[in-house]
């Protein structure tokens, strides 16, 4: 689903759309519910480790609820404060906040794009991606990336 939203004069000339959060909801779909392992993890659950990490990090008393993570799902809100974005790395286990679909006002998610695949040799692939450029990553003894290299001496 994806959310658009009236500015306050109402026009339809200015109805912003914004496409829902999956990477946030991936991350929570993953992640199991401390209730019971055998269930993902559910928003009340989620907002409730997230204010959880906040008190015991800064000490101070967040009220995030269902509700607000819905949003930010929904893509309604994109972008929470400090504090809300670290608890959320924290409680989901990732690094950024672009893992989580999380981009600052006015930049867009696609600046920075990493997706990680397993082989099915073991080995893992990298994918980085970025405004004119896009970035392979893979091991060095890689069949594709001997074959590259082959093809490239032959060249010479």
């Amino acid at each position: 689903m994806t959310v658009a939203q009236l500015s306050p004069s109402g026009s339809d000339d200015d109805v912003q759309v914004r496409p829902p959060n999956t990477r946030l909801r991936q991350a929570r779909l993953r992640t199991p519910s401390p209730a019971d392992g055998r269930f993902v993890m559910s928003r009340q659950e989620l907002a409730e480790a997230v204010n959880a990490h906040v008190f015991q990090t800064t000490g101070r008393v967040s009220v995030m609820d269902a509700h607000y993570v819905a949003r930010l799902e929904r893509g309604i809100r994109r972008y929470p404060n400090d504090d809300y974005r670290a608890a959320f790395r924290a409680v989901l286990g990732v690094a950024t906040d672009v893992e989580l679909g999380f981009t600052q006002p006015g930049r867009p998610l696609e600046a920075f794009v990493t997706t990680v695949e397993e082989q099915s040799d073991g080995s893992v692939t990298q994918l980085v991606v970025a405004p004119g450029m896009a970035v392979v990553i893979v091991p060095a003894d890689h069949p594709a990336l001997l074959a590259l290299v082959a093809d490239h001496q032959e060249r010479l």
